[in-house]
């Protein structure tokens, strides 16, 4: 089933420049691997880098000298994950290598509600981060001269009330979505008041690409508090074939229902569903990871066959008696790995 697309044929473009403005901060005397494990009465400022990790906010330093935020947007500049953006509700500063944002007109900035503000970076994860890499940096002077499409009311003016409905009916379908998963498994594991068997539920591709990397990033932070100190190392050539993308002209490709993987870390790192290429090897999603490489360094495992594009690798297990638990924990224990292929793994 192809996704259900948002019509933006009547929003209206926006310079980025033109509605928000940087926000000028003090510099610390930090660096972000002297911040290792400081979080106590004094280091207990979060920090803004250049991370995805607690969006952003890896690290904590004292509030002595730092410029207090709250309730913005911050912008990753460099590395793999230049270009994310995430909204900011509680106090925080700005550490390196990232910025922080703020609406230039005072009326916003006070009125936007923390629904408003996810959509617009929703708009920005969506349409500006794929812009930025680790080569392409996105710094403020570049990243205020793009463009995104907001909606817009009769008069031209930005559709607030529509950001604000819009994010509660997505937050609404996520929340049905969890409490189906919720019924199920009490209905599987003996409980009462489970589904009938021949209940189902249909998610959107792009909502089940969300949730999916939402469980990883959960499932890599559990990871890390594991005892593995009788685990046995693994060479990954040796359990896996591997396969590299070649070019796909995303512009070109037509919109169909197979995932197309691309250089990225988010979105499960699918950037279009595409129709089949004939040319192309349509991976078994069942015994295949997907791996971004080149400072991204991102596996993912997908609900459906794909196929992968430029930088991008397809693992495919030697061993097939896979489960989707197994290549779950697979995916996990790779992206441990990320701190090592990823230029700007400081930032971790």
């Amino acid at each position: 089933m192809k996704n259900k697309v948002l019509d933006t044929s009547g929003w209206r473009e926006f310079r980025i420049g033109d509605l928000f403005e940087k926000i000028k901060t003090n510099k610390l005397d930090f660096k972000a691997t002297d911040l290792k494990d400081k979080n106590d009465e004094l280091y207990n400022l979060p920090a803004l880098t250049a991370g995805v990790e607690n969006q952003g906010l890896a690290y904590y330093v004292p509030k002595n000298n730092a410029t207090i935020l709250k309730n913005v947007i911050s912008v990753s500049a460099n590395g793999a994950n230049a270009g994310i953006t995430f909204y900011q509700p509680n106090e925080f500063t700005v550490l390196q290598d990232s910025y922080a944002i703020q609406f230039i007109d005072e009326n916003m900035r006070n009125k936007t509600t923390k629904l408003q503000y996810l959509f617009i970076v929703s708009i920005f994860q969506s349409n500006i981060k794929p812009k930025f890499d680790w080569k392409i940096k996105a710094g403020w002077d570049r990243f205020k001269n793009e463009s995104i499409k907001l909606p817009v009311d009769s008069k031209g003016n930005i559709d607030w009330d529509f950001m604000e409905k819009s994010i509660k009916e997505t937050k609404s379908e996520v929340e049905k979505i969890l409490q189906g998963y919720k019924v199920l498994k009490a209905s599987t594991n003996g409980g009462g008041g489970g589904l009938p068997l021949n209940h189902s539920f249909v998610i959107a591709s792009k909502q089940r690409d969300f949730l999916c990397e939402g469980i990883m990033q959960i499932a890599q932070n559990l990871l890390a508090k594991l005892d593995i100190s009788g685990w046995q190392e693994f060479r990954i050539g040796d359990l896996f074939e591997i396969y590299t993308g070649r070019d796909v002209i995303i512009s070109k490709a037509k919109d169909g229902d197979m995932p197309l993987i691309s250089h990225q870390n988010t979105n499960n790192g699918v950037v279009k569903y595409i129709e089949k290429l004939d040319d192309r090897i349509l991976f078994n999603h069942k015994i295949t990871i997907s791996l971004a490489d080149r400072g991204v360094f991102c596996a993912f495992s997908q609900n459906q066959d794909f196929h992968i594009g430029t930088r991008v690798k397809a693992l495919v297990f030697k061993n097939q008696n896979i489960t989707k638990e197994i290549r779950l924990f697979f995916v996990v224990v790779i992206n441990v790995l990320q701190i090592k292929f990823t230029e700007y793994s400081k930032c971790y």
